[in-house]
């Protein structure tokens, strides 16, 4: 049975989630959405964002964790879903750092964790996440996206295949996106490695943008040197309704 909150019962929670988060250690802060016009209207996930510090040390050296806990009274399972996803991947990065700085031999390390936002149109919910890590006395730090992108109604986490509408199908083939890719600015202003003639593969790594556009992103050294920063390849195709 879905529960179905209304306001009063959505700000109780609010401050039981905030409180619960504190007691664990992390700090809570509600972020503001833009609340739709139409009550039957799909509406923007409301969003807690959670942070927590883990480790010290006296030069900074940290794990510092940033992330959002999502509510919908449209969709209260589905906000769950996607709440415990993002909160198992949160909890999976702390780990890991905890563990690799409880090694003996183990340097002194940066590891930070946040989001970005990118569509909540009560439709999808798409945000990338932010990786970084820095070792002490490397040349740079290294750092990262990944984009996730959950149906805002059923709270399932979607792949790219999914959204593709079947008109559009045939700019989403390995031959079309390296073609995008290829006449790019990016290819333009020599972004990529000089070995670099296209894809291998089709690519994994997504987000959808609040026009709804869908987006490629390829890490530094992936298909390009570090100097080159990450590249985000726009297919300016929307995504379909589900």
């Amino acid at each position: 049975m879905m529960l179905m909150l209304n306001p009063s019962h959505r700000l109780h929670l609010s401050r039981w989630l905030c409180a619960a988060a504190l007691a664990a250690g992390l700090a809570a802060l509600p972020v503001p959405f833009a609340a739709a016009a139409d009550a039957a209207a799909p509406r923007p996930l409301e969003i807690v964002e959670l942070s927590g510090q883990y480790g010290r040390n006296t030069k900074g050296f940290v794990c510092k964790i940033v992330y959002p806990w999502v509510m919908s009274a449209q969709h209260t399972e589905a906000a769950e879903e996607i709440s415990e996803e993002l909160s198992e991947r949160a909890w999976k990065f702390a780990q890991n750092y905890v563990s690799r700085r409880s090694k003996p031999d183990a340097g002194n390390e940066s590891n930070d964790l946040g989001y970005e936002v990118k569509c909540n149109d009560g439709r999808y919910f798409s945000l990338n996440l932010y990786h970084y890590y820095y070792a002490e006395y490397a040349a740079h730090p290294l750092y990262g996206k990944e984009g996730l992108t959950f149906n805002a109604v059923t709270g399932k986490l979607l792949k790219w295949k999914d959204l593709v509408r079947p008109a559009d199908k045939g700019a989403f083939t390995l031959a079309a996106i390296n073609q995008k890719l290829l006449t790019s600015q990016y290819a333009m202003n020599d972004a990529f490695f000089p070995d670099f003639h296209g894809l291998k593969k089709l690519p994994q790594n997504y987000y959808v943008d609040e026009q709804g556009y869908i987006h490629f992103m390829f890490m530094p050294y992936e298909i390009g040197p570090y100097a080159s920063g990450l590249i985000d390849l726009n297919m300016e195709k929307k995504a379909g309704n589900l």
